[in-house]
């Protein structure tokens, strides 16, 4: 939230951004405190579920969401310093679509 408050109107993140990162934690919520959470204990299709909510729904809509700038604002000033430096630096995080990279290889590390 202070990240969003602290980013300047320009670079604020866009409706559908929003919309996916709030389906992201929507996924979170739904696998992790619905009755789908008490249920999966018993049942294992409910247990698949929570899994695939887990492993494929929530990562996917939160890294499409690119919070990135957002959490960045929301640091404080010594770590969003040295993040400053980091992609000023060309660290991967400057560099526009790394992230789907890096989040395809860490998928693929987590299903195998």
């Amino acid at each position: 939230m202070r990240g969003l408050r602290v980013t300047e109107r320009g670079a604020r993140p866009t409706l559908i951004q929003r919309g996916l990162f709030a389906a992201g934690i929507g996924c979170l919520v739904l696998a992790l405190v619905s009755p789908l959470c008490r249920i999966a204990s018993t049942l294992a299709w409910a247990h698949m579920v929570q899994h695939v909510l887990l492993v494929a729904g929530a990562p996917l809509f939160l890294v499409l969401s690119r919070p990135g700038n957002v959490f960045l604002a929301g640091l404080p000033a010594g770590l969003r310093m040295t993040a400053a430096t980091w992609r000023q630096a060309g660290a991967p995080v400057s560099q526009p679509y790394a992230y789907l990279f890096i989040s395809f290889v860490l998928y693929g590390m987590n299903i195998w």
